[in-house]
């Protein structure tokens, strides 16, 4: 029998907590669940259909990108994949806010629409029009 896999769970140590936050929260519109403190970390959540995004808050962020030693001893993942509902307007809204766009809306042989754009941290956000 093999092991079934039904949602994900990503988290992110960022340089600027807050920067990350309103990326998240009220540029990509995801829904924020609320904060979970656990072992002196907060852990602020958002809602991915059935997945979650946790950002972890304040000061044991590094300065180095991707050393050994797990999620507090390191910031940043290099990639994120969503579906969205309305990549044109999420795509206008993002640029409008001054994001960084790392590929504008095209689409793949496939005929698959989609934008790849960058967070605070340099982590590529790549949009996918459902």
């Amino acid at each position: 029998m093999s092991t079934t896999f039904r949602n994900l769970q990503i988290g992110i140590n960022p340089v600027n907590f807050e920067k990350s936050k309103t990326f998240y929260e009220e540029i990509l519109e995801l829904p924020y669940i609320g904060v979970l403190e656990t072992n002196g970390i907060s852990l602020h959540r958002f809602s991915i259909d059935g997945s979650i995004l946790k950002l972890l808050e304040a000061g044991i962020g590094s300065v180095e990108k991707n050393p050994l030693g797990g999620p507090t001893a390191a910031t940043g993942l290099r990639w994120l994949t969503v579906t969205v509902s309305d990549l044109d307007r999420l795509f206008e809204k993002v640029s409008n806010a001054g994001i960084p766009v790392v590929a504008p809306i095209s689409s793949d042989e496939n005929g698959v629409r989609f934008a790849i754009v960058e967070d605070p941290d340099g982590i590529w956000v790549e949009l996918l029009d459902r």
